[in-house]
């Protein structure tokens, strides 16, 4: 999945995410794969609980833990 960071409507960073759980985890929080506006305020002051949902993710991945399938909302994060 490629990622492209916006400031004034141009790309000024463009990041590959290879990691299938953080794009499936980015492309869940996004909206068609967009996230601005308010959006992007409420993901920017969920991101630390968005990142240790990731990392938990990758640990039952590794252990071998079969885990329920989570879905990340935002609106569910902010609650947390």
């Amino acid at each position: 999945m490629l990622c492209q960071f916006l400031s004034h409507g141009l790309a000024n960073h463009v990041v590959t995410v290879t990691n299938q759980q953080l794009a499936t985890a980015l492309w869940q929080v996004s909206s068609s794969g967009i996230i601005d506006g308010s959006d992007f305020v409420v993901f920017k002051n969920v991101f630390s609980k968005f990142s240790l949902h990731v990392k938990t993710r990758l640990l039952y991945a590794e252990l071998g833990v079969q885990q329920p399938d989570l879905d990340i909302e935002l609106q569910n994060l902010l609650v947390a």
